[in-house]
């Protein structure tokens, strides 16, 4: 697979292509070819570190009309990590009011092991939900720097809206310190109609990043109904990496 000359069975590091053997399985290679790169991940998310429960509401305890940073409660599924919690990324959660509830209403939100609409998530058992804001959430992910940034989406098909009164988008975009990347906007169009590729399916997006510099991914989301909803995962930041031994 990796192109080494060593076969797949006989090669404890199948996919890189600087290494092949590790005699006394502590998971490092007794050798690596000299001055070899590989394609490493740097940097990665799939809401399995995160707490989550089944069939429970996050509930936003403060006040519909503030724009401000939303953290967890007890026994209800996260909608923030912090990363020395475990070994992904960490990501929070910024509420924009636009005159609606806000997630205080309770809404399925955050992270979830709840597979009755994208079927199954795409590595482990959870995902990231976003629905029924009644406003704006903005997930940022911790800072990084890569070369690509790889994530999966699922956009729940469903009425989705753009009028002059209610509007629903999806803005997913790379921010960072040299330069910000749009990677996916709906903004000023109807998803049903101008994103119908996305709807109930898993899309897979690869972007290259490093010349944006050091950054972060955020995902934009505004909807005002429960059926209205995305899912995340298996979201990676790679670069290359020179092994040295």
């Amino acid at each position: 697979s990796d192109g080494d000359g060593t076969d797949d069975a006989d090669d404890d590091f199948p996919n890189n292509p600087c290494a092949d053997t590790d005699t006394d399985g502590d998971g490092l290679p007794d050798t690596v070819v000299s001055g070899c790169s590989s394609q490493s991940v740097v940097g990665y998310t799939s809401f399995e570190d995160p707490f989550t429960i089944g069939s429970v509401k996050y509930t936003d305890t403060g006040s519909e009309s503030v724009s401000r940073y939303l953290w967890n409660n007890a026994n209800e599924p996260h909608i923030a990590h912090n990363q020395t919690n475990g070994s992904e990324m960490g990501f929070t959660l910024y509420y924009t009011s636009t005159g609606g509830v806000g997630l205080t209403d309770g809404d399925y939100f955050g992270t979830i092991n709840y597979t009755g609409t994208v079927g199954n998530f795409t590595d482990g058992n959870n995902g990231y939900q976003m629905s029924d804001v009644d406003g704006i959430a903005t997930l940022a992910l911790d800072d990084i720097t890569a070369e690509i940034l790889t994530f999966d989406l699922f956009v729940q098909d469903d009425g989705w809206e753009w009028s002059s009164s209610s509007y629903d988008y999806i803005n997913i975009s790379f921010i960072g310190a040299n330069s910000d990347i749009s990677i996916l906007s709906t903004y000023g169009t109807d998803i049903d109609t101008g994103f119908a590729s996305y709807l109930d399916t898993w899309t897979t997006t690869s972007v290259a990043i490093g010349a944006a510099g050091n950054g972060y991914l955020e995902v934009e989301f505004s909807s005002n109904a429960g059926g209205e909803a995305i899912y995340l995962d298996n979201i990676q930041f790679t670069s290359t990496v020179v092994l040295n031994a």
